[in-house]
């Protein structure tokens, strides 16, 4: 009698062993995965610092107003023309859009102006904080709209999405569909058009030739043995030239408004040179004197384009 009750113990001792080692099975394959996890999050985690984490002396930082604007307007087929056309955040917004998702871009206001466009900088800093993103957004700066600071952080979100790279099938065209969007912000039907013909439109000769110039049609008239084709072309040359005048003379009032900046610049630069030429106190560094100049060039005017 003895003998079953010993066999059924010890079967019942195998099973508890078998139930003890599928749990500890179970426990390693857990934790297994919880390390794989956590291992990948924090490399994202690593990427997206490193990404955010932009050094002074990047290539970005080189970059000029015209070729901001150029990859601005190429990768969002945008017609910006001026920085501070930036101003109210909505471009950079879907600039992280075009790096990250979850950005809601129905929220952001296109047409905002002034005190308007700091629900699209709210916007900007939730996506940065949920993005993991360690870059400081002075909106106040931002909000006034002025040249320099919207320079700086452009090229800085030049580097941070050159470094994280575009969403796959990310159309950007879709992402402000059913807004209200200002005038510069391109249809789909203009965007070949505006990337063909750029480099045209400003091209200046070197010489001009005096010559005669024979007497042409007015305009919108055309030779009675041109071909249907020409006749097609020609018109939407005739079509094309107040959009192309309208540019130039914005083109123009841009340099001459940076040519006046910079020039009251060195102006103030000459007369504070001179009055310490005249009335150099004792004592002064070298140091203060570099100090002194760095913020009369970093001064801003208190007059904003944006507003």
């Amino acid at each position: 009698s003895g003998a079953p009750s010993s066999g059924l113990f010890v079967s019942r001792r195998h099973q508890v062993n078998r139930t003890r080692v599928s749990a500890h099975l179970a426990c390693a394959t857990w934790a297994a995965v919880q390390r794989t996890e956590l291992t990948l999050l924090l490399r994202m985690a690593g990427r997206r610092r490193s990404a955010s984490t932009v050094g002074n002396m990047d290539g970005a930082f080189f970059l000029s107003r015209t070729e901001l604007l150029n990859w601005t307007n190429q990768v969002l087929s945008l017609g910006l023309t001026k920085i501070e056309q930036c101003g109210n955040g909505a471009v950079y917004c879907q600039l992280i859009d075009l790096c990250h998702e979850g950005v809601p871009m129905k929220r952001v206001n296109w047409l905002a102006r002034c005190t308007e466009s700091m629900s699209n900088y709210k916007i900007l800093q939730v996506a940065f904080q949920r993005n993991d993103i360690e870059k400081n957004i002075d909106v106040e700066k931002l909000m006034l709209g002025r040249f320099q600071d919207h320079v700086e952080f452009l090229q800085w979100m030049k580097c941070y999405c050159g470094r994280c790279g575009e969403r796959d099938g990310y159309s950007s065209h879709s992402a402000r569909e059913g807004k209200h969007l200002p005038s510069w912000v391109c249809p789909v039907a203009q965007t070949a058009k505006t990337w063909h013909h750029t480099s045209k439109k400003f091209r200046v000769p070197g010489s001009i030739e005096h010559r005669t110039v024979p007497e042409t049609p007015a305009i919108g008239v055309l030779p009675a043995n041109c071909s249907s084709t020409e006749r097609v072309h020609g018109v939407a040359v005739v079509d094309a030239t107040p959009s192309d005048v309208a540019e130039l003379h914005a083109a123009v009032h841009e340099l001459e408004r940076e040519r006046d900046h910079y020039f009251q610049k060195l102006r103030e630069v000459e007369i504070f040179c001179t009055t310490m030429h005249a009335n150099m106190a004792p004592g002064t560094s070298p140091e203060k004197v570099v100090a002194d100049i760095e913020q009369i060039i970093r001064a801003e005017s208190h007059e904003s384009s944006f507003c």
